[in-house]
């Protein structure tokens, strides 16, 4: 049986207890990056799950990789990243919510974004400093090194990317930002983004140029309601009843992505029937068994969303953004959003994506909102990240 362990990212401690306790019905394990050192102050929920086995505390192994990329990046064009997010400017920055509701809070400035330094290669941090692009957190805790959010996120993606890869770990967000960037844009595209100052400065002009398709598939999931009452002892208990269910549902979910991958059809109406019909007749009968099992312990449920990314050669549905650039279809409790990008690296893209099929998972809880609300702000989203054309 094949296990399913996600890469929790971009931060060290899960901000959303309702959203840690809703991936435990869906994931084996859920891995964290914890450097050596760092001091945890973890809630009881998150403790119990600890202590229970799904969450991972994995030291970051991987800091070569995202610390040679930047170096290189910051060589091509870290003059200009200065003179847009040098640390100086930073006055006229809004603060940064995650800052603000941290630790971090009490010893560095408001408007920045804070990386616990082990994250970092000692190198990395010296050529930031030097540029005027970070900052150490200060007397107090001189551990932190402190950029503009953007920044900070860019490396936080590189770094969650390099140790899934590593770790045969999938990532999985709850910051939509991180989810869009990961896995799909090199370092040196992602400058490019941060650089660029209009979106039309940073789409392709034409999808039939676009070496790649970004594909959001949004799904309904089955969620308990007031998962937030719900004791993290009692959703183990039920993850210990049905791991071979929550596994095949997994394997559902990863065939139905290699399914959209290897799929030649073009026309956007046939392709929703598709989507329809696989989704009702594979992964609806899954969260059908998972409601019942979860009355059956007692919990009533309600339905949330998921966002699983993938890539897809431009020539694979590239039809789907000829007349009139229609980039969103819904069908039902299905919702598949399409954006471009355009790719400096694709052996090395092709080689991950057959060890890798899906590149991130986003999971949203609420109500209120549909597939298509989520699909078409990841859309827009994805398209104010992607790197301008190459000029060869």
């Amino acid at each position: 049986m094949s296990t399913y362990l996600g890469l929790y990212y971009p931060f060290i401690h899960f901000r959303d207890e309702a959203w840690l306790k809703l991936t435990s019905l869906y994931w084996d394990g859920m891995g964290r990056i914890v450097p050596a050192g760092y001091s945890l102050r973890d809630s009881g929920t998150v403790r119990e799950f600890k202590d229970g086995g799904y969450i991972r505390d994995w030291r970051p192994s991987s800091q070569a990789e995202p610390a040679r990329e930047f170096r290189e990046m910051l060589d091509a064009c870290g003059e200009r990243l200065a003179l847009r997010y040098g640390v100086s400017l930073s006055e006229s920055w809004p603060d940064d919510p995650a800052t603000v509701n941290s630790h971090a809070a009490h010893f560095g400035n408001p408007k920045l974004a804070y990386i616990f330094g082990p994250k970092i290669s000692p190198e990395l941090v010296d050529d930031l400093e030097v540029l005027g692009l970070a900052q150490r957190g200060g007397r107090h805790d001189p551990y932190w090194i402190g950029m503009h959010p953007r920044l900070a996120a860019m490396y936080m993606t590189a770094l969650a990317n390099a140790m899934g890869n590593r770790r045969k770990a999938q990532p999985v967000s709850d910051d939509m930002y991180s989810h869009v960037a990961i896995g799909d844009l090199s370092v040196h595209e992602m400058a490019e983004t941060l650089l660029a100052d209009r979106e039309s400065d940073i789409r392709p002009s034409s999808p039939e140029g676009a070496e790649h398709l970004m594909v959001g598939l949004t799904l309904k999931m089955v969620v308990p309601s007031h998962i937030d009452k719900i004791s993290p002892r009692k959703l183990l208990d039920f993850r210990a009843r049905y791991p071979s269910e929550r596994a095949a549902f997994q394997t559902q979910i990863q065939d139905m992505v290699a399914t959209l991958q290897a799929n030649s059809i073009a026309d956007p109406d046939a392709l929703r029937d598709h989507l329809q019909i696989q989704y009702e007749k594979v992964l609806q009968p899954s969260l059908a068994d998972l409601k019942h099992r979860l009355r059956d312990a007692r919990v009533d449920t309600t339905t949330g969303l998921t966002n699983i990314k993938v890539s897809l050669p431009a020539g694979t549905a590239g039809l789907m953004m000829l007349g009139g650039a229609k980039s969103l279809f819904v069908a039902g409790p299905i919702a598949l959003s399409v954006w471009e990008i355009w790719r400096g690296y694709r052996q090395q893209r092709e080689a991950l994506l057959r060890e890798r099929p899906a590149t991130s998972y986003l999971y949203k809880l609420g109500n209120d909102l549909r597939p298509q609300d989520l699909a078409s702000r990841i859309t827009r989203l994805g398209r104010r990240t992607v790197p301008p054309r190459s000029v060869t």
